[in-house]
């Protein structure tokens, strides 16, 4: 999964890890074909608001789920 890339970096804890990869799990378990371009952007998204301190996993998982739609057109 990508987000280890930015913990080896330094950018994210363990627990920012674990928050992230379950987040993203919960999330594209629908979706059965995601691209490397919408992960990537759903990842930078989900990372993007972690570092800004939101830690709900429920308003997190529902915005990947919408990134993941809105991609899937």
């Amino acid at each position: 999964m990508p987000f280890r890339t930015f913990v080896r970096q330094g950018v994210l804890t363990s627990d920012d890890l674990d928050l992230l990869q379950g987040v993203y799990e919960s999330a594209s378990a629908h979706f059965y074909s995601i691209d490397d371009m919408t992960m990537h952007k759903v990842v930078r998204t989900l990372i993007r608001h972690v570092q800004a301190g939101e830690r709900d996993r429920y308003w997190l998982v529902q915005l990947a789920e919408s990134e993941l739609r809105r991609a899937a057109g």
